[in-house]
């Protein structure tokens, strides 16, 4: 385990507040690499994909 994941185990356990915000963080961040690998493997823009299912592009 290295010195960054070790602070991060110990921070979650001490704070819960911490531990579900940086879990929902990093379901955020998984998701969006997935979907961005996701895209670039059919070779479509987040504009295409919101074409295909009639919505806008989310600029958040």
């Amino acid at each position: 385990m290295d010195e960054l994941q070790a602070f991060i185990d110990e921070q979650k356990a001490l704070d819960p507040d911490f531990a579900e915000s940086y879990d929902e963080g990093y379901e955020q961040f998984r998701t969006g690499v997935l979907l961005r690998q996701a895209l670039d493997s059919i070779r479509l823009t987040q504009e295409e994909i919101a074409g295909k299912l009639s919505v806008t592009k989310s600029t958040d």
